[in-house]
């Protein structure tokens, strides 16, 4: 048995009701600035287009050096536990990338609307939703034209679903001569063949005459950034902190200079950013683990000015031990189990997802929390919704990671391991309206075909995604154990409650303004296909000069929610957008949205009707939207255009 160098903790207790942040916020701020070009290169260039081949590498990742967990300040707050009901259905699932020759593999993957992409240590792989591989390379070669070195690791991978770009996220680090980089490539629209704009940014720290690189990265972002945060790790020793890169992201949209600010929490470990799909929301969060009786919660903002903000509190959750052991396998093995660490964050509509391992007795459990971040840091503070377990007493549970979608279900993927189980690919969720901190029995996704793992590490992480295109629909990523005893990596998909019926538009006319390009179909799918359409002249800039009725019909005419999505853009700033639906019982228009157009790239969001969305639907099923463009007092370029890509509803039974 090996044991962790950690200090003891506390006993497990659980949440009984919200609990709110329990100590005054700090506040971090840049300490340098730094500005990298980029370098643009289409998939094209690689020969083959999948060069799947395996080559042993002496020099591996560093096992994340472990940092203690605290005690916490005893509580009685209760974790929920998992009920005797499965919840959820299984979608495709398919072999993703095999043994590499790097160990751990360190899976992540981002989804987007008809594409995946797939990251290990350290190769990337595109796939088609069907499972098709696309592309594949190692890392080392899609970097090549950076000048990045032989040593790349830490892979992570988001899909930015407010401007529809995949991003990819490699560390680089070398001993001799000291180097560390982040390197990040951002995709030039929503499918990954093409071209990428890619990046080397500085990540070494130097302070108090000592050098530290970064290791174990947090990835996340917003409408106006991207950031990457990581553990500082002295080449000779030491430990200073976590390190935060916050880069303005619409200049790496087209592959222009990226400008990086740094912010330090030199008293911090294992931060993890959450992704923030909320196409108006300008601050991203981030969670870490605290003590064992909290959670570090940060708000970063101010996101595009000269000096971002970093604030940062804790939240009180139910107690809980970090590991002290390794997870059991089969013939003797063992699998690692990290430090109790935060393996990954999201957050939408308020709320912060997040998950880490825990130890109850001898075996290790899941522990996921949902956090409501309220007005904070503005005023208030973020408070505890709920809190579970996903375990058993006599298998471990662990390396889960949680996201959480449109409807409110709340999903993991992790292991499940023991002396008689190898390693499985578990998941579990749980319905919006289940008991609090519950889910439902922990399906088994995969389990493994060896029977001994050979690699020794285990993890670091798994990845786990939304579908943009339904937005409830969850895809993971997660390892398993070869039939030669090696790793190997799997992508499944799974739905906790209904998706609900997209409903395309059946009709488009102008109110007002003229469609200069593009049809009614057009308005169905996320292809790059718009319908244009040119302003009217009027007379005040609070007149709307475009105005497109669109209407569509349901199926479901007392639907739970119903949900209006819009992918748009304008050829101008200062386009302010509007959508309207159509109130039958009482003949008026009800705005449901209202909010600046991007310039150059589609943005996209989603209003989601849980209050009586019927009223928007008449006996026949009919929805009617208005959808309205007004050129602000702002400074406009005239004549401007306006172009949507999509227009559809989705109705939830």
């Amino acid at each position: 048995m090996i044991h962790k160098t950690l200090l003891p903790l506390a006993i497990l207790a659980a949440l009984v009701s919200p609990i709110v942040a329990q100590e005054a916020p700090s506040q971090i701020k840049p300490f340098r600035v730094l500005q990298f070009k980029a370098v643009s290169e289409d998939t094209a260039i690689y020969s083959p287009q999948i060069q799947d081949g395996y080559v042993f590498h002496p020099q591996r990742p560093e096992n994340p050096i472990e940092v203690g967990v605290e005690a916490g300040t005893a509580n009685d707050l209760l974790a929920g536990q998992v009920r005797d009901i499965a919840r959820g259905n299984a979608g495709p699932m398919f072999p993703a990338i095999g043994a590499t020759g790097w160990t751990p593999p360190d899976p992540d993957l981002a989804v987007g609307p008809n594409h995946i992409v797939a990251v290990v240590n350290s190769s990337l792989a595109f796939f088609n939703k069907d499972g098709t591989r696309t592309f594949m390379q190692t890392s080392q070669t899609f970097f090549s034209g950076l000048g990045a070195g032989f040593f790349l690791f830490d892979p992570k991978c988001f899909y930015d679903r407010v401007h529809n770009r995949f991003v990819i996220v490699y560390l680089e680090q070398d001993d001799s001569p000291q180097v560390s980089k982040v390197l990040v490539a951002v995709s030039d629209d929503s499918d990954p063949a093409g071209t990428w704009h890619k990046y080397r940014l500085e990540a070494k720290l130097v302070t108090g005459g000592t050098s530290y690189w970064l290791d174990y990265p947090g990835i996340g972002y917003n409408k106006d950034a991207f950031v990457v945060c990581g553990n500082m790790f002295g080449f000779n020793g030491g430990f200073a902190g976590v390190q935060f890169l916050v880069i303005p992201s619409a200049p790496l949209l087209t592959g222009g200079t990226a400008t990086v600010r740094y912010l330090r929490d030199a008293n911090s470990a294992s931060v993890q950013i959450a992704e923030t799909i909320d196409a108006s929301h300008d601050k991203i969060y981030a969670a870490r683990r605290d003590t064992t009786t909290s959670t570090g919660v940060y708000a970063i903002r101010d996101l595009t000015s000269m000096n971002p903000v970093i604030t940062e509190t804790t939240v009180a959750v139910p107690a809980g031990n970090a590991p002290q052991i390794n997870a059991s396998s089969t013939n003797g093995t063992q699998l690692d189990s990290l430090d109790g660490r935060i393996f990954n964050a999201s957050w939408r509509g308020g709320k912060l997802v997040a998950a880490h391992t825990i130890q109850v007795g001898s075996f290790l459990r899941v522990r996921w929390y949902q956090f409501s971040t309220n007005t904070w840091p503005t005023s208030g503070a973020p408070t505890l919704d709920m809190a579970g377990d996903v375990g058993a007493t006599s298998v471990h549970h662990h390396m889960g990671v949680a996201n959480i979608n449109s409807v409110g279900d709340v999903s993991v993927i992790f292991t499940r391991s023991s002396t008689s189980i190898t390693a499985d690919i578990m998941r579990a969720g749980r319905l919006v309206g289940d008991p609090i901190g519950t889910m439902g029995t922990p399906v088994n996704l995969e389990s493994s075909s060896g029977n001994r793992y050979t690699g020794g590490r285990w993890g670091d992480y798994f990845g786990i995604d939304v579908d943009p295109v339904d937005d409830t629909t969850f895809w993971g990523i997660g390892m398993g154990v070869a039939a030669n005893n090696d790793w190997r990596t799997s992508i499944f998909s799974w739905t906790i409650s209904s998706p609900g019926t997209v409903v395309t538009p059946s009709a488009l006319t102008m109110d007002r303004g003229t469609i200069i390009s593009g049809a009614i179909g057009d308005l169905a799918t996320s292809d790059d296909a718009r319908v244009r359409m040119r302003p009217a002249d009027v007379f005040a800039t609070t007149e709307y000069a475009i105005r497109a009725l669109i209407n569509g019909v349901s199926p479901d005419l007392t639907p739970s929610q119903l949900k209006v999505l819009v992918e748009s853009q304008a050829s101008s700033g200062g386009i302010e957008q509007r959508v309207e639906l159509f109130v039958h019982g009482t003949g008026v228009w009800e705005e449901v949205d209202r909010r600046l157009s991007t310039v150059g790239s589609d943005s996209s969001f989603e209003v989601t009707i849980s209050t009586n969305p019927e009223r928007f639907i008449d006996a026949a099923g009919s929805i009617r939207a208005r959808l309205s463009y007004r050129a602000t007092e702002a400074a406009f370029i005239y004549p401007w255009v306006s172009s949507v890509d999509r227009f559809v509803w989705t109705v939830v039974p």
